[in-house]
């Protein structure tokens, strides 16, 4: 609404415009809205920014996001978030985004650079360092992961999703008991993902169960890929899997960019299944082969 004010205030003032896109998109990301139903409205706004001001690098941040998280348009993403850097390279959100499409492209030690250079320019950023604990998840160096999602939540204790992400590393680590009691140290609310460690745990029956006893997602509602496909690929049900992993498409959850990378559904990698999943994920060719070299 502060945005949408000063739009109107002065309709040519580029950066508010970018702020109505930003604050779009965060809305299907943490809201009451899905990525559908905040798209026209983010990329309308966007598109303005971009048009008043060429020269705004949150403009190009704003169309960039879009690209890579409803477009799956990689290259494009990478140009706006590259574009908006040569403007201005201490752009902390550039920044940011340009590492989260080499988190889902696999580009690990060029991601981590750029949110390196992030957490150099916002030291008290829990978020920054929360995101790099992801995509060192993802690149396998776990590790490096806990210290860095440690921090983040030194940083912000209320921080659900570092926790989250810990537990995640946790479960890929083999500590199973930290990572069950982590989620229960901070009520996390992820009966997903205590159902993945028990899964992982051999535990079956009780993986299970829990997954029974959750609500279904709203339809449309972002959902972390692992929480959705993860524990019944645990549990060998990769129909299952596959089935939340296909429906994720077809809602444009954003979450679905990092399918590429994500460790948990190393299993699927051999169901033909996965290689249609990518491809209509429009990953560029070399990406697939190149992430079929990862280390499981």
């Amino acid at each position: 609404e502060r945005f949408e004010r000063a739009a109107r205030l002065d309709p040519g003032y580029a950066a508010a415009h970018a702020g109505i896109s930003h604050a779009w998109w965060w809305r299907g990301m943490v809201g009451p809205k899905t990525f559908k139903e905040v798209e026209p409205s983010s990329r309308a706004a966007a598109t303005t920014a971009l048009t008043l001001d060429s020269r705004l690098p949150e403009a190009h941040v704003s169309i960039g996001r879009l690209k890579y998280g409803y477009d799956w348009d990689w290259q494009g993403a990478q140009s706006d978030f590259r574009r908006a850097l040569d403007i201005d390279p201490n752009n902390l959100d550039a920044l940011f985004f340009s590492g989260m499409v080499c988190m889902a492209l696999g580009c690990f030690e060029e991601g981590i650079a750029d949110l390196q250079r992030a957490a150099q320019l916002d030291p008290l950023s829990s978020t920054v360092q929360s995101a790099l604990g992801r995509i060192l998840y993802r690149a396998r160096r776990f590790e490096e992961a806990v210290v860095r999602l440690n921090q983040a939540i030194a940083l912000e204790p209320r921080n659900r999703g570092a926790y989250i992400r810990l537990a995640q590393v946790y479960r890929e680590m083999g500590r199973h008991a930290d990572g069950l009691a982590l989620l229960e140290r901070a009520q996390a609310l992820s009966g997903a993902q205590a159902a993945f460690i028990y899964a992982r745990m051999g535990k079956h029956a009780e993986a299970r169960r829990i997954l029974k006893s959750l609500s279904p997602p709203l339809p449309g509602r972002p959902m972390p890929i692992d929480e959705m496909a993860g524990p019944y690929a645990a549990l060998g049900e990769k129909d299952k899997a596959f089935e939340m992993l296909f429906r994720n498409l077809e809602t444009r959850n954003t979450w679905t960019a990092y399918t590429m990378t994500e460790p948990s559904l190393a299993d699927l990698h051999s169901d033909p299944r996965w290689s249609e999943l990518l491809r209509r994920l429009n990953f560029p060719r070399e990406t697939v082969s190149r992430s079929a070299r990862v280390p499981r």
